[in-house]
């Protein structure tokens, strides 16, 4: 199959919104939930059409978009790059290098995975009996592998075990966006001498989110 510009930067936005949300639950104790849906949910879609449908659709990847655009670019007046998410995107991307080249850990990651995704269907997304499988799913897989993914923020949210198993189940499906990103032809290469590229089309998705909206809110009126 023959891969564009736009799979690539869909599946890398999967892992700014992965990193996005990993800031906001252990800073703030949550996320925001179409976001936080969208990327649990990527956990779970097999055989998918398209890039995009591991996400639900575009704008389900507004807050990757927006991040991938800050981290990379400045973002618009006021918004600063936040190094702590750019540490988590690297050390997602670690893992995800790390997973590739193990494919006995691929094979039982995925199986692994079945647990959570058959509780989902009973529990539902987000429920935390759900959520705990996938964190457990990262913890006895890629929690294990160098190098560790250091989480910065407020003790008495990350002291919680509802917003720590959230946490550990966003690096999962972050690693699943980077492992997405490779196979759709994403490289490292690209992010040093095609990073404009990147933001033309990220740019481009935006304003399609952007239209969508807009023209969802003119036939509602």
């Amino acid at each position: 199959m023959n891969y564009h510009d736009q799979d690539r930067v869909i599946a890398f936005a999967g892992i700014y919104q992965a990193a996005a949300l990993v800031h906001q639950l252990a800073t703030q104790g949550k996320a925001e939930s179409v976001a936080l849906n969208a990327t649990l949910n990527s956990l779970f879609v097999e055989n998918p059409e398209t890039t995009e449908a591991v996400f639900g659709e575009l704008s389900s990847l507004l807050l990757g978009l927006r991040t991938l655009r800050t981290q990379m670019h400045g973002g618009a007046p006021g918004e600063q790059r936040n190094m702590q998410i750019t540490q988590y995107v690297i050390g997602i991307l670690a893992l995800a290098g790390k997973l590739k080249k193990s494919p006995e850990l691929t094979a039982t990651l995925f199986k692994k995975i079945a647990v959570p995704q058959a509780q989902s269907k009973h529990f539902g997304l987000l429920h935390d009996n759900t959520v705990a499988g996938m964190a457990l799913v990262y913890s006895e897989t890629l929690s294990n592998l160098p190098p560790k993914i250091l989480v910065r923020g407020a003790h008495g949210f990350l002291s919680q075990p509802v917003v720590a198993n959230r946490i550990r189940a966003c690096l999962l499906a972050g690693v699943r966006a980077a492992y997405l990103w490779q196979q759709v032809g994403g490289s490292r290469w690209q992010l040093l001498f095609q990073r404009a590229r990147y933001l033309k089309t990220a740019d481009i998705m935006l304003e399609q989110i952007r239209m969508s909206d807009r023209d969802t809110n003119t036939n509602a009126q």
